[in-house]
């Protein structure tokens, strides 16, 4: 066998790798013993996948949403009481978010010894939960969404025979393969928009109710290279992976960081109603 993005060896590898981290909810999108090698997939944990989900926007969305960590715990998030003392805030109940509570119950822990002078003050400050808040398009965010990008397209390759040895050897993927192992790209762009209310609740067929944490596609687009309009009967098609975290959508271009490959991404959008392509075409479950 050989890693996906080293290229290197890894029959001896040991260790599965989660497409989404666990952390977020995964149990189910796991790519087997060495289709990642085990010095790709601990790059991945250390500075791709931790540095995106302790960003300020990803952190207060897991604290807010209660989604717990691999030990079960919803990571706390820092905050400072009404009087300047800093402290950390925690939500003790994994797996309830905020809004399905009666109560807002949270737990603090601080450095200064006097947790009664804190709680005097009244009022503990944290990060805003704003509903349309949607974070800038940093490194961060485009190296984790291209890594999840590529390795879900590892996925279904690997359906079929030959799908992942042609994923390696092919060299149009080695510049995003080559941005999420080794950052060697200034930026990627992508769009980020939010799609739904990150609070929104889902009815499926048996009436059951349900948050969606993550879901994901791929939109192929096709191009005609001399008008660069869209087009019925296509030239080129351009590749495109879709992320969506509790309805925070995210869309890179997978063949290169071309900013304008996002301006046809949005020209799509226009030409489509600005349905996510997440839900167009498709039946959207039912919603409370």
């Amino acid at each position: 066998m050989r890693c996906l993005f080293c290229k290197q060896d890894s029959s001896n590898s040991k260790s599965v790798e989660h497409i989404i981290p666990e952390s977020l909810g995964n149990t189910t999108s796991i790519l087997p013993k060495g289709v990642i090698c085990d010095k790709c997939n601990n790059y991945f944990a250390r500075k791709v996948e931790q540095p995106f989900m302790e960003s300020i926007d990803i952190l207060t969305l897991r604290f807010r949403e209660a989604i717990p960590n691999k030990r079960g715990l919803v990571p706390p998030i820092n905050g400072f009481s009404y009087g300047g003392i800093p402290v950390k805030v925690y939500n003790p109940l994994p797996g309830i978010p905020f809004f399905a509570r009666k109560e807002k119950i949270i737990a603090i822990d601080a450095e200064h010894t006097d947790i009664t002078k804190i709680l005097q003050h009244g009022r503990i400050i944290t990060p805003a939960f704003v509903d349309d808040m949607v974070p800038p398009n940093t490194k961060t965010i485009s190296r984790f969404v291209g890594k999840v990008a590529f390795e879900s397209l590892a996925q279904r390759l690997s359906e079929h025979d030959g799908g992942l040895d042609y994923l390696i050897d092919e060299s149009s993927y080695d510049p995003i393969r080559n941005y999420v192992r080794f950052g060697n790209t200034e930026n990627w762009p992508c769009n980020i928009r939010r799609i739904y209310d990150m609070d929104k609740v889902w009815q499926d067929e048996m009436g059951m109710q349900h948050q969606m944490i993550h879901e994901s596609d791929f939109l192929l687009i096709p191009v005609d290279e001399k008008s660069d309009l869209l087009k019925d009967d296509p030239v080129l098609v351009y590749p495109y992976f879709v992320f969506a975290l509790f309805g925070l959508e995210f869309v890179i271009y997978m063949a290169g960081p071309d900013s304008d490959a996002l301006e046809l991404y949005k020209l799509w959008l226009q030409k489509h109603g600005n349905v996510s392509p997440l839900y167009y075409g498709k039946n959207e479950s039912k919603e409370r």
